[in-house]
């Protein structure tokens, strides 16, 4: 059997089992099995069939083997800062993107006050970053213009400009068995690997586990002598529980660097400000840079915040928001295509901009949350008004949970 036999098969695999996948949903639509085997049986029939996230699922297989005469994905170049195009001779750990397969991230957001130089940063969206009392901050100034409209972002970060050029996503996958975690970190630990942020879970109980984490390299050396010192340990008594090592060079720079548009067609993204040194933070607050200060001309003492923490890039921004009068609202909608819509659609004929949008699912096909952050904008009347219009005229199945003005 040649590679093209070889990847056809597997390709006929993943074709029976994406039909079991429809057949296993077919049979207990309507019951009250459903939404247990849609996060159960359902969701792994598809990963390990179809996820083109997943390094071994069975189409990344086939398409692996139809392209081995051109470089299988696992020897394409890692590329590092100081050897771009070094490639990791006869890699056999695959690489991707440490987020190519956990679909949207929630995005924590929440609002202050300017209070001379500083805003205070709310703790539910600064912990999940580590901006905490005590810690510190860089800093980095964004200029964004369209159409004649201008606006500034702050961002910060935890992490310095420099580090950036070492720091690598690593994902580990284990036994779920005693010791593990503990060859891992002696592993990483034998060879001056700093973990910084990083998650463990137990994906399949007493059988597998995943640790994922950014960790700094600097004190090593390049990513593919790491990659040779996994190879030549694996299967010892060194790392007897740990299956593979899963490493690829850290993207999380790219949105401080950059900023929020880079590449957003009709948008002019500048970097006009950054902060050398970086800011402590104290009693919850970020001390805002004076040459920061001195271009937001437009921004008031008291002027309202808004912060946004991107736990994807590990980076919250700061914009101040003008002559803002903000509400939050939630509801409880059906879990079913075009119910998101009719309640913006509700709110754009209101003429009412939207600032955060989060959802949530209750229960499948049944019912879910809808949490948003308006600007009243000019709405003349009330938000007593404001929610018996809403209620009225999004019909059944929209409860309004809750509509309260935002004054921090």
């Amino acid at each position: 059997m040649d590679d093209e036999e070889r990847a056809e098969t597997l390709h006929q695999a993943a074709e029976l089992i994406a039909h079991a996948h429809d057949l296993v949903r077919e049979a207990v639509r309507g019951t009250d099995m459903e939404h247990l085997t849609k996060n159960g049986i359902l969701s792994a029939l598809d990963h390990w069939a179809r996820d083109t996230g997943e390094p071994t699922s069975l189409v990344n297989l086939s398409k692996n083997l139809s392209l081995r005469s051109q470089d299988p994905l696992w020897t394409q170049p890692l590329g590092s800062p100081k050897y771009p195009d070094r490639r990791a001779a006869g890699a056999t750990l695959i690489k991707h993107k440490w987020n190519s397969r956990s679909g949207a991230k929630m995005r924590l957001w929440g609002f202050g006050r300017l209070k001379g130089s500083k805003v205070r940063i709310p703790a539910a969206v600064g912990g999940p970053l580590g901006m905490v009392n005590g810690s510190q901050v860089f800093s980095r100034m964004f200029r964004y213009d369209q159409g004649g409209h201008r606006s500034y972002e702050i961002a910060l970060s935890s992490f310095g400009p420099e580090s950036y050029r070492r720091l690598y996503s690593i994902t580990f996958h284990m036994r779920d068995e005693a010791s593990a975690c503990a060859q891992v970190s002696r592993f990483l630990a034998e060879r001056d690997i700093d973990i910084l942020n990083s998650d463990s879970l137990s994906v399949i109980s007493s059988v597998g586990m995943v640790w994922r984490m950014l960790a700094d390299i600097s004190y090593f050396g390049e990513a593919d002598e790491l990659e040779e010192a996994f190879r030549s340990l694996k299967g010892t008594s060194s790392l007897s529980k740990v299956e593979e090592m899963v490493l690829c060079e850290s993207n999380i720079c790219e949105r401080f660097n950059l900023g929020a548009a880079p590449s957003v067609t009709g948008i002019s993204t500048k970097l006009i400000k950054t902060d050398s040194e970086p800011t402590v933070i104290e009693d919850g607050e970020f001390r805002i840079p004076t040459e920061y200060l001195e271009m937001l001309k437009d921004v008031d003492d008291g002027s309202v915040a808004m912060m946004v923490a991107d736990t994807d890039s590990a980076v919250l921004s700061l914009t101040f928001l003008k002559d803002a009068h903000l509400a939050e609202l939630s509801l409880i909608i059906p879990d079913r295509p075009g119910a998101v819509q009719k309640v913006t659609e509700a709110l754009s004929e209101l003429e009412m901009n939207l600032l955060a949008v989060h959802t949530k699912v209750l229960v499948f096909y049944e019912r879910m949350s809808l949490d948003l952050v308006i600007d009243l904008g000019e709405y003349p009347h009330g938000i007593d008004v404001l929610s018996q219009k809403l209620c009225s005229g999004l019909g059944d199945g929209f409860e309004l949970a809750g509509l309260r003005r935002i004054d921090p």
